[in-house]
């Protein structure tokens, strides 16, 4: 159900039906079905003929630009740990003969650089399973 247009008495998808309305009917017309659009366009627009949707198709708009995907820039050596569950990462761990509390001091000492614990080479947190 949609909202009534503001100062009409019909929504958007029947204000065709308001005949005192300032807008008319799309006239795009399908090549497959032979069907008119029954999108209503405002004749206070410039090209009263085709509603936003087909005036898109057929170039009479131009087409909004893509947005560019944000794209997260990593180091080369940095593993991002939560995506791991902690079962998964105990289990990488101890496949590789490491014990979970070594991997945590070694997390630990990649966020506090300046601690002289042990480091965790990268290329094992890199093992997926």
């Amino acid at each position: 159900q949609q909202r009534r247009m503001d100062g009409f008495g019909y929504c958007i998808k029947h204000i065709l039906e308001d005949k005192e309305a300032p807008f008319s009917q799309c006239q795009f017309i399908s090549k497959q079905t032979g069907k008119r659009c029954t999108n209503p366009v405002s004749i206070k627009e410039v090209d009263i003929r085709y509603c936003a949707a087909h005036k898109q198709i057929l170039g009479l708009l131009p087409r909004k630009a893509p947005q560019p995907k944000k794209i997260k820039k990593k180091k080369e050596n940095d593993v991002d740990l939560s995506k791991f569950s902690h079962k998964k990462l105990s289990r990488i761990l101890s496949k590789q003969g490491i014990m979970h509390s070594q991997a945590y001091k070694a997390y630990q000492a990649s966020l506090h650089p300046s601690s002289t614990t042990t480091t965790m080479p990268s290329t094992i947190l890199n093992h997926t399973t």
